[in-house]
């Protein structure tokens, strides 16, 4: 933001910036790793319809049921396999063409399981939907209608589907990972089911219902993954996986809500296999449930209690921080009230004075003109690098220094020595000018470290002082002023380089030649027409966007 300082300078009021919450470091590389898994569940959902599809193609009874015991996988639900996990491969991409593709493998697998819910509904028998199905099956169904999904495949591959249409529309991710992990939760109870014992015939109290083939749920656990994982970043996964404490919360109420279903079911299933009194087993099932509410209850609030003192610990932290932005606030305004105030005009003199900041209110080009006693006058410029409240206070530290020396009658050679003497002191470079006029107004002397030349004009005539010594804060360097003769009508200008080094669109830089100029255009306007040119001109130059502090100061002998 450009700043323009006439007469006075503004202050700016500092917005402040929201924190971005971020992965904690232990979560920062989760994403891509996540996507991976995607791309490997996908794979292996693919795999396993492949597989089924080639035992019935060959007639193998163990790809297609794995055991004698267990119920086989249905050629539909093979395809649905390939189906699903070829188009969350597809939908994942970051390519729109197969997002495209991925959307449409999806929509056929929606239109293929809904079909088939529909004729689970009506209790339909044999259809072209089970066309694949074998005419001598060299397996046994184990449903009413052979080579027909049971309904729990067909709500898992429904929900995959339509979470799969979400993903590569980039719809909503919530919803789309949401029913992505109720496919997860279907396969993956099933083959829980499977391994504790749990089947349609014997299911006790168990809310565990094993209905479709192994490898099914196998297969639809992992296309469901595929699905869920594929955009980590948003979502749920953004909620659980960010630095903040409701992520925290969050990770640990998953967590029970996932484990503690699993630990209850199982030992349900174990104390009734293994005590045959039933009622001492409700019993002790009672109590666990009890127990473990009693945790689910106080888990939450002790992460609560967590999230409570630790907001309370940022809020302090933030009044803290508020309380020394007002501090420097007040500093910034006494600074631009002490040093960025416009210079007087000493006697028998016009004084013109303009200054532009380029990034704070508080730039460091700092310019004072001093009068003595004895009719003598100071100018002194200087341009100390860098931008905002430690350049200023650098500044303002020589304004003071050059002032007492000034009016203790030090020589200007002293006053340059000192000042180097500082700003190496201070750890910095800075580029000056002194300027000292005598009480006649016929003749001054200077000092030019590192600065732009100072222009002079008289009449016609025009002269440039260029530099008398390397820029200050480059060690001791004895300083030797150069005199001049002022004429009658003289006219001074000392800027510094934001102005002749603003640089436009194309970067080329405005120039000496552009300040000479808008001097000559606005020499007879007076010395505060040529100050505003001077800066209008590097204004419209860059676009209104400095890449330096600007500022001139001008001088006419009435």
């Amino acid at each position: 933001m450009v700043i323009d300082i006439t007469h006075t300078i503004e202050r700016t009021s500092t917005t402040a910036e929201v924190p971005v919450i971020d992965r904690p470091r232990h979560l920062v590389g989760l994403p891509a790793v996540l996507r991976g898994t995607s791309r490997v569940a996908a794979l292996i959902a693919i795999a396993i319809g492949t597989w089924v599809l080639f035992g019935y193609v060959v007639r193998w009874p163990t790809a297609v049921q794995l055991h004698p015991s267990l119920p086989p996988m249905y050629p539909n639900a093979a395809v649905g396999m390939v189906l699903g996990g070829a188009s969350a491969l597809a939908a994942g991409s970051p390519r729109r063409r197969r997002q495209l593709a991925g959307a449409a493998g999806f929509g056929v697998l929606l239109a293929m399981y809904a079909m088939t819910f529909l004729l689970h509904a009506v209790d339909a028998g044999p259809t072209v939907l089970e066309a694949l199905w074998p005419d001598d099956p060299f397996v046994a169904a184990t449903t009413p209608v052979g080579g027909r999904p049971v309904v729990e495949t067909c709500v898992a591959f429904i929900g995959v589907a339509i979470a799969g249409i979400l993903l590569a529309r980039r719809g909503s991710a919530h919803w789309s990972q949401g029913l992505a992990l109720g496919c997860v939760s279907v396969g993956f109870g099933a083959v829980f089911g499977f391994v504790i014992g749990v089947d349609r015939v014997s299911l006790g109290s168990s809310f565990l219902v094993v209905g479709m083939a192994l490898h099914t749920g196998v297969g639809l656990a992992f296309v469901g993954l595929a699905v869920l994982l594929a955009r980590p970043t948003v979502g749920l996964f953004a909620l659980l996986t960010h630095a903040g404490p409701s992520a925290r919360l969050g990770r640990r109420l998953v967590a029970m809500v996932v484990l503690t279903p699993l630990a209850l079911t199982t030992a349900s299933v174990l104390l009734e296999r293994s005590v045959p009194d039933n009622t001492l087993v409700r019993s002790v099932m009672v109590i666990a449930q009890v127990l473990v509410l009693g945790l689910l209850v106080l888990v939450p609030l002790a992460a609560a209690d967590e999230v409570e003192q630790r907001a309370e610990r940022v809020l302090v932290e933030a009044r803290a921080v508020r309380e020394r932005m007002g501090e420097q606030d007040v500093i910034s305004g006494a600074i631009a009230g002490l040093a960025l105030t416009r210079p007087e005009s000493p006697p028998g003199w016009d004084v013109g004075f303009r200054q532009s900041a380029a990034f704070a209110a508080l730039p460091g080009d700092s310019c004072q003109l001093l009068v003595h006693p004895d009719g003598r006058f100071l100018v002194s410029v200087f341009d100390v690098a860098g931008h905002g409240t430690a350049p200023a206070l650098e500044a303002l530290r020589l304004r003071y220094e050059i002032a007492a020396l000034w009016r203790a009658g030090a020589s200007l050679a002293t006053i340059a020595d000192v000042t180097a003497a500082s700003v190496t002191e201070m750890d910095t470079i800075a580029t000056g000018v002194l300027l000292a006029v005598d009480a006649d107004g016929e003749a001054c002397e200077f000092v030019n470290a590192g600065h732009p030349p100072v222009i002079a004009l008289t009449g016609s005539s025009a002269d440039t002082w260029g530099r008398t010594a390397p820029l200050f804060g480059l060690g001791p360097v004895r300083h030797e002023p150069q005199r001049r003769q002022l004429g009658r009508d003289v006219l001074l200008v000392v800027y510094t380089d934001g102005i002749t080094e603003s640089r436009g669109a194309d970067q080329r830089q405005l120039g000496v030649a552009a300040v000479q100029h808008a001097i000559r255009v606005h020499e007879s306007a007076g010395p505060q027409a040529i100050a505003d040119a001077c800066i209008d001109a590097a204004l419209a130059h860059s676009h209104a966007r400095l890449c330096d502090d600007a500022l001139v100061l001008v001088l006419r002998r009435g």
